[in-house]
C-alpha cells in the first residue's frame, strides 16, 4: 500500500510540476482539483480494508459481470436503435471501451485465479491475493496501452474506475483485513455470556 501511495503521489506531483514548468498553471487550474481523487488513495484504502477479502473479491467479479452485460445492452441499443457509435453514458467511445475492457478482464481474471468454482467462494486466501495482483496489472496495462495517461486527470469516469480497481486490487493483493470494533469484542462478549457448569 505504501509503494502504491508513493507512486500515485509522484504522479500527482509530476502533473502539477509540468503545469508550473510549462507556464500553464492558470489554464490547467480547473482540472487540477481532480487530483484530489488520487490523493485520497490512503483513506479510501483504509475504508475498504474493513471488508473481508473473499467477500470483496466476489463482489468485484459479480459487479464487473453485471457491468459487462449492461455495456453490451447499451452498445446494441445505441448502435442499432439510435445509429450512433457506442459510448454508453461516458460521452466518449474510447472511455466507454476502456472501462468495458476492464470489466471483461476482471471477469476473466476472476475465472482464471480460482476464487470461484460451482458458485461457491473458496476459503483459501491465495487465489484472492492472485486475483488482486492481476487486477492491478490489468488496470495499469489497459490504461498505458490505451494511451489514457494524458487524459486521465479531469475525466471523472476514468479517475473513478482507476481508483476503484487500484484500491481494491492493492487491498486484495497485499492488504490486511482490519476487523470492526464489534468483531473484535464478539468473542469476549460470547465468553462472558457463558455460565460455568455445576462443579463436581
Amino acid at each position: 500500500m505504501v509503494a502504491m501511495t508513493v507512486a500515485i503521489y509522484a504522479y500527482c506531483g509530476a502533473v502539477l510540476l509540468s503545469s508550473i514548468v510549462n507556464n500553464a498553471i492558470a489554464m490547467d487550474a480547473p482540472h487540477l482539483p481532480a487530483l484530489i481523487t488520487f490523493l485520497l488513495f490512503p483513506f479510501s484504502y483504509s475504508t475498504w480494508s474493513i471488508s473481508p477479502k473473499a467477500t470483496l473479491a466476489r463482489t468485484i467479479v459479480l459487479s464487473s459481470m453485471a457491468a459487462c452485460f449492461g455495456a453490451l445492452l447499451l452498445a446494441i441499443v445505441q448502435y442499432y436503435w439510435f445509429g450512433m457509435r457506442a459510448e454508453g453514458g461516458a460521452g466518449n467511445a474510447i472511455v466507454f471501451a476502456t472501462v468495458t475492457c476492464l470489466g471483461v478482464m476482471i471477469c476473466l481474471a476472476g475465472a482464471l485465479s480460482g476464487i470461484e468454482k460451482t458458485r461457491v467462494l473458496r476459503i483459501s486466501t491465495e487465489p484472492v491475493e492472485r486475483f488482486g495482483a492481476t487486477m492491478i496489472i490489468v488496470t495499469v496495462i489497459t490504461y498505458l496501452v490505451g494511451g489514457l495517461t494524458g487524459i486521465l486527470v479531469g475525466h471523472d469516469i476514468l479517475e473513478s474506475a482507476l481508483m476503484v480497481f487500484l484500491v481494491s486490487g492493492t487491498y486484495l493483493a497485499s492488504g490486511r483485513h482490519m476487523p470492526l470494533m464489534e468483531e473484535r469484542t464478539l468473542p469476549a462478549t460470547s465468553a462472558l455470556g457463558q455460565r460455568p457448569g455445576p462443579s463436581k
